[in-house]
């Protein structure tokens, strides 16, 4: 299975049934709730990061099961720590 882009990551989201709360409420849709948005977002632009032909080889690894592209932070042996730390120490930005 190809890594998800941004749009099709945001539209698992919305088809879950979420079983998410705060402060009691239940949030039904966690891409676009206040509380949850922002961790969304975050996650969203890892996934427009691995599609970044820039950024593709320090998001990105071959999956040891399947030999499909994956995300880093999903490989056992390549932690995302290693992703972020490439990314910091070569000076570049989002």
């Amino acid at each position: 299975m190809p890594v998800k882009t941004r749009e099709q990551y945001l539209e698992s989201l919305r088809a879950m049934r979420t079983n998410v709360y705060k402060f009691g409420e239940l949030i039904t849709d966690v891409a676009s709730h206040p509380a949850t948005r922002r961790v969304v977002e975050s996650h969203a632009r890892a996934f427009d990061s691995v599609h970044d032909p820039k950024k593709e080889s320090i998001f990105t690894t071959a999956s040891s099961f399947t030999g499909d592209k994956i995300m880093s932070k999903h490989h056992p042996s390549r932690p995302t720590a290693t992703a972020t730390s490439i990314w910091w120490k070569s000076g570049r930005t989002a």
